[in-house]
């Protein structure tokens, strides 16, 4: 059925709409509520706007039509734009009937004003906004998909009305896929602008839980916290998985529903995105996805020929085409991983030999400016292992001590590592690399390799890397004996022979860790002062690495104050407190802090959330098993453990201990190698909620009894490893 625009005269009469175009979408029966974004929506009813910014799939209609359900009958009117409404004629007539599910009278005026002209004019902004403040108290104008009128409503005749809109009596709420341009900054610095974004509304993993069980589907801490680490929490992707998987037992079904992917996953977003997008942006997005790690304008210039790169990625960011920012200049990316994966999967089905073309400038590039790792992965999706292994053997250790974040595993298919023995420096290369990137397995193994073939001369500065690696290697498997005494020896060699080598810090970064795991904090302590006054310690080594291994050694020890001074202090010499735009609130210390932070996607909210959600569940025998173990070998993949990079920054696998945490629970630790101390009552109320839960109490901290345990080490039950102990010293 179709509705008249109105009462005008002129051709306005001809427009005709369909009834839907006034309705909210039906809600799905699968429904997960979100009261929070709930409120936050309401209380943006006493300012001039309201803009619900998300990327395709990132559930803005569903969460204003559950919204829009949940308010009073008859305060709420509704417009979906489509195609049509480019034409600014059209969709201000549909913006002018809109209302009348309020009030029937709305805008007649307006709507004449229109039809004379045939355009916006300033008389019928000022009309609408006439006729809006008139609507009764508490109404809501809601106007989903605007992204569609946005380029032709705009500017300024949108921008216009917000400047006029009657904020004290009816609420203007605009949903869209891209910020529309209507100077949001000055409403934001005015505090009249309410916004909801993709890190909104992405799901937790709580909720993730909530949808898959409305679908029938149970499923492990474990594979859950991976699925929704590989989804990021993007609603769309997780639908998809819970409707693969209901229904179904099959293990191989729930491997695939855990990797997100599938054709039905890429269909989605090339046709809902990377269709909707200019050639030129459809296709930087195809070349850049190639890139590891970050995204800069430099690398993606030397990838794709363009110098306009730098324009190119800005497009993208405001065009919210799932590009995650990495610091507060808005001049690091990185994709969503998952449309990362779809983009190059894409590529290649295009264009295999552009793909490789690509990879191989990426490579020379990033070889050029002394990037090794990242060159090296590039030179390996090219197939010239030599190059790539030949610049790991010597930089692998360096670049990682300068960017300690966890590296993206290397494609390692076509390497046979006995066919390396003939060249151990490159053996012991690839070998620390797979332990810093978590792979304490393969990396454990190619040791081993090594140390059997006996190429290792004695004394050589190869046997001091080897032991030092071992040294690392039992610290991340729970032995920390063997990891002091590896360590030894890798000391004796460097004492004997007076190398000079970035590899050496290696040695006084792994004892901290393992002495606060033996409790021998004096030697921890001994250990950090070694590592702060060696001559090659990098900056993020002096500044993340060694105050959060201090902070943790004084918690351990009881020493809350100068914990809190330890982490503190690091935290001022890296730079202090920034609060970015758009109110995420990180703290921004350097390079390598907003990589680490940025990757992770996490803020400071959401990282409280998961550690109580994980202490909560570890303690009532819920969690603590790797995925690793609770799924062997499923879909006959071996899931990587996410060691390595928490072992540099502050989470040591003490005891016989052989599991790690899952990666999703890695953000806490790093936080708290980073120093970021904060909010007592928080933190007191998070270390103590295991013990309420052991108490059988769930009451505030406050109403807990006065004997309650005021040492680290004492909130945690004997049985308990070091890294739970860690988990709660982590917001002390």
């Amino acid at each position: 059925m179709a509705q008249s625009a109105a009462t005008g005269r002129g051709s306005l009469r001809s427009t005709r709409f369909a009834l839907t175009k006034f309705r909210p979408p039906a809600l799905p029966a699968m429904l997960i509520t979100r009261p929070a974004l709930h409120g936050r929506l309401t209380e943006g009813a006493d300012q001039r706007l309201t803009v619900v910014v998300g990327s395709a799939g990132a559930g803005k209609s569903v969460l204003l039509a559950d919204w829009a359900a949940a308010r009073p009958p008859g305060v709420t009117s509704w417009l979906s734009c489509d195609g049509a409404d480019a034409d600014p004629v059209r969709f201000w007539a549909a913006f002018i009937e809109a209302p009348r599910a309020i009030e029937p009278g709305f805008g007649a005026d307006a709507a004449d004003l229109l039809a004379m002209d045939m355009r916006m004019s300033a008389d019928v902004i000022a009309s609408v906004a006439n006729d809006a403040a008139g609507l009764p108290a508490g109404s809501a104008i809601v106007v989903d998909d605007f992204h569609y009128a946005a380029a032709a409503v705009a500017a300024p005749h949108m921008t216009d009305l917000v400047e006029r809109w009657p904020s004290e009596a009816v609420q203007l709420v605009l949903a869209s896929r891209y910020d529309p341009p209507l100077r949001q900054h000055r409403l934001r610095m005015s505090g009249q602008l309410t916004e909801i974004r993709d890190r909104d509304l992405y799901f937790s993993v709580g909720e993730s839980r909530d949808l898959l069980t409305k679908f029938g589907v149970q499923m492990s801490d474990a594979d859950l916290a991976l699925l929704h680490q590989r989804s990021e929490g993007w609603p769309a992707v997780l639908q998809m998985a819970a409707l693969s998987l209901r229904g179904t037992t099959d293990p191989a079904r729930l491997a695939r529903a855990i990797e997100v992917r599938g054709t039905a996953i890429a269909d989605y977003f090339i046709s809902e995105v990377l269709e909707q997008q200019p050639p030129e942006v459809a296709q930087f997005m195809l070349d850049t996805s190639i890139l590891v790690g970050v995204l800069t304008a430099d690398a993606c210039a030397a990838v794709t020929g363009r110098q306009d790169a730098a324009a190119l990625l800005h497009t993208i960011d405001t065009a919210h085409l799932f590009l995650v920012v990495l610091d507060d200049d808005r001049t690091s990316f990185r994709y969503h991983r998952l449309v990362r994966q779809v983009l190059r999967a894409e590529l290649r089905a295009r264009d295999r030999a552009r793909e490789q073309e690509l990879q191989l400038r990426a490579a020379e590039w990033f070889e050029a400016t002394g990037d090794a790792r990242r060159a090296a992965h590039h030179f390996l999706a090219v197939q010239q292992a030599d190059r790539a292994l030949l610049l790991l053997q010597d930089q692998v250790v360096p670049d990682f001590l300068h960017a300690p974040t966890v590296p993206e595993p290397l494609a390692l298919d076509l390497v046979d590592p006995s066919l390396l023995l003939q060249t151990p420096e490159r053996l012991l290369g690839l070998a620390a690399d797979l332990l810093l990137s978590g792979d304490t397995a393969r990396g454990g193994e190619y040791l081993d390799l090594l140390k059997h073939a006996g190429k290792i001369p004695a004394g050589s500065r190869l046997a001091a890397r080897f032991a030092a690696f071992q040294s690392f290697r039992y610290g991340v498997i729970g032995q920390p004996e063997m990891a002091v005494r590896m360590a030894g020896a890798a000391r004796a060699i460097q004492e004997q022979t007076q190398l000079a080598d970035d590899w050496n810090a290696i040695v006084p970064l792994v004892l901290i860790r393992v002495y606060n795991c033996l409790d021998d904090f004096p030697a921890a302590e001994r250990e950090a002062a070694a590592a702060l006054a060696a001559p090659t310690v990098t900056e993020p080594a002096r500044l993340l690495i060694v105050p959060g291994s201090r902070a943790l050694a004084w918690f351990k020890a009881g020493r809350l104050a100068e914990a809190a001074h330890a982490a503190r202090a690091g935290a001022l010499l890296a730079g202090g407190r920034v609060r970015p735009p758009g109110g995420d609130d990180r703290l921004q210390v350097g390079p390598a802090r907003e990589q680490l932070i940025g990757e992770s996607g996490f803020t400071r909210a959401g990282a409280q959330q998961r550690l109580g959600e994980r202490n909560e569940r570890r303690v009532l025998g819920l969690g603590g098993r790797r995925a690793q173990e609770l799924r062997p070998g499923i879909g006959g993949q071996s899931t990587r453990p996410a060691h390595g990079l928490e072992d540099f920054l502050g989470t040591p696998a003490c005891g016989t201990r052989a599991d790690a945490p899952d990666s999703l629970e890695l953000l806490p630790r790093r936080r708290f190698a980073l120093g970021d101390l904060h909010q007592r009552d928080v933190r007191e109320d998070t270390l103590h909620r295991p013990v309420r839960l052991r108490r059988g109490s769930l009451a505030p901290v406050h109403q807990l009894p006065s004997d309650r345990p005021r040492r680290g080490t004492e909130a945690c039950d004997a049985g308990q490893a070091g890294e739970d102990c860690l988990g709660l010293a982590l917001v002390a």
